[in-house]
């Protein structure tokens, strides 16, 4: 289609017109007088032309100007500065900056239906798979929000990652209103540096394989190279941290408070027991429950499983966590079980269906010959359900509840958010606690890079949104939140940053600012009112 520009269209007389005819000598002399007035209009044309022309131009050095300006006083220098021991960077910039690019396409994504259980440090799937929505890039650059605070590098001074960040969360955690304790979130303390631990755990995790060898073989092999190459699809704010670290425990929880959240459910392993990639977890309990007293934070337990668990081996640890923990007044306690008047710690059990209903049976039903119920080690036991065949096991096994864990839509029965009103529909018939889990996204393509098929997107924080009002609309007692610092799994909520190290893009909250998922999470839990106690 053509289009023609305003303006006026040039009219034309021919010999036609009703003027009458020159004569010859008029005509030369009209001639001369038009090629006359037409130099001198031309001329005056030609000035006319150059004045505009150096106008534009003047007006847009200009604005260039002016924009020049503009930007340096919204964006701050990139300052880096190397030496033998490492990198301080130094990364700010204007909020709205948005650099997106497209994910690179993984292999093998058609052949994966499920995530090998026997060889993770938190298994991905049991069945099933996810699909995904729509991409919000892998964020380039190092630009990021003027309060993104410092980032650090090196292991020497990683300690001032964390106190540089500790201004940004300086509020009065009271001013964030009182925690909701009907909201539990997933944390993992499983994280060291070389600072404070020696070494660096879990940011160098290794890359899992595949149970095909011949996908394995296809993807890379080894371990992270921290602080650059990390375990993560994200780069946390507070750098490669230790759990260890006081400091960084008390700004967790001053970001579960901006949060809303009232209840970490802390990843655990009985004394001497870790995964592959850490150390003992319970040595860092004291430490945490502690510091959840000084912020009104309550602590469960969320215990993982390990070499020859069985449902006595849980009865030992449930034991010993009533010795050594049972009256410390951040262990959450609670009297949801209808049938028990009395204040329980309430436990989660991951992965509770590699245990028999029977073996469970023997340790919570009334009738079991190693029965906790109604003695002083009773608890509130809540398992995890995967299939729609769980819920005759959980019913079996004598929990009292169940939880989804996974953050991946569509991935279990139970993760599977369509399903939801069902399962609240059936707890409810069986006096079963039902605990649905909401998160943010997931990619662990860092440490199951053959795993691509399952990345949910996180698509500005949309995803979190929607199933975070799918499980409030369930009008569950509990909820819970898949995670905090879940960094291999990209489900965190957890300030992370915009980074680029040694070539490795990691991926960001961008458009939004780092702390966006704890203000969002804060927002979405304003519908959610908690009854229990």
């Amino acid at each position: 289609m053509s289009s023609q520009k305003g303006g006026l269209l040039p009219i034309r007389l021919d010999s036609r017109s009703s003027r009458l005819a020159p004569t010859q000598v008029e005509r030369d002399t009209s001639w001369s007088s038009w090629l006359r007035l037409s130099s001198v209009s031309s001329r005056l044309c030609k000035a006319q032309i150059l004045a505009f022309v150096a106008v534009i131009y003047l007006l847009v050095v200009f604005l260039m100007f002016n924009q020049l300006l503009f930007q340096q006083s919204k964006n701050r220098v990139t300052v880096e500065e190397r030496n033998s021991v490492g990198k301080l960077r130094l990364v700010e910039s204007s909020k709205d900056t948005v650099e997106d690019t497209s994910q690179g396409t993984a292999e093998a994504n058609n052949s994966m239906e499920m995530v090998n259980q026997s060889n993770v440090s938190k298994p991905a799937a049991i069945d099933g798979d996810a699909n995904s929505l729509a991409d919000d890039g892998i964020t380039a650059g190092f630009k990021t929000s003027p309060d993104d605070g410092i980032v650090v590098n090196d292991s020497e001074s990683s300690h001032l990652a964390v106190e540089q960040v500790r201004f940004l969360y300086n509020a009065n955690v009271e001013s964030f209103g009182p925690p909701n304790y009907c909201v539990h979130i997933f944390y993992y303390p499983w994280y060291g540096s070389p600072e404070h631990d020696g070494q660096y755990l879990h940011w160098n995790h290794r890359y899992l394989p595949h149970w095909h060898q011949a996908i394995t073989d296809r993807f890379p092999k080894g371990r992270h190279n921290p602080p650059d190459d990390i375990g993560a699809s994200f780069y946390p704010q507070l750098g490669c941290y230790s759990s260890r670290d006081h400091r960084v425990i008390q700004l967790h929880m001053k970001m579960l408070r901006q949060a809303g959240v009232g209840v970490m459910a802390v990843s655990w392993f009985p004394p001497s027991q870790s995964d592959d990639e850490g150390r003992p977890l319970d040595e860092v309990l004291p430490l945490i429950l502690d510091l959840a007293t000084t912020y009104a934070m309550k602590i469960i337990l969320h215990m993982e499983p390990y070499k020859n668990r069985s449902a006595q081996s849980v009865l030992s640890d449930i034991q010993y966590m009533h010795k050594r923990y049972g009256s410390h007044p951040s262990l959450y306690k609670t009297t949801a079980r209808p049938d028990s008047p009395k204040s329980l710690p309430l436990i989660y059990i991951y992965d509770s269906y590699q245990i028999s209903p029977l073996s469970w049976a023997e340790v919570f039903t009334s009738s079991g010959s190693s029965t906790i119920r109604g003695t002083e080690d009773d608890v509130i036991a809540i398992g995890l359900l995967t299939t729609e065949v769980t819920k005759s096991e959980i019913l079996r096994s004598g929990f009292d509840g169940f939880y989804t864990y996974f953050a991946i839509d569509k991935f279990t029965y139970g993760s599977t958010s369509n399903n939801w009103y069902g399962l609240s529909i059936f707890a409810k018939q069986h006096n079963l606690l039902f605990i649905p889990s909401v998160g943010p996204g997931y990619d662990d393509t860092k440490v199951r890079p053959w795993n691509s098929r399952n990345t949910i997107e996180r698509v500005n924080g949309r995803y979190y949104g929607e199933k975070m009002i799918d499980g409030i609309n369930c009008q569950t007692r509990f909820l819970s939140i898949t995670s905090f610092n879940e960094w291999h799994e990209g489900t965190q909520i957890e300030p992370a940053i915009p980074e680029i190290n040694s070539g490795i893009k990691y991926r960001d909250y961008r458009p939004h600012r780092p702390d966006y998922y704890l203000d969002q999470t804060r927002k979405l839990l304003e519908g959610f009112t908690c009854t229990a106690t």
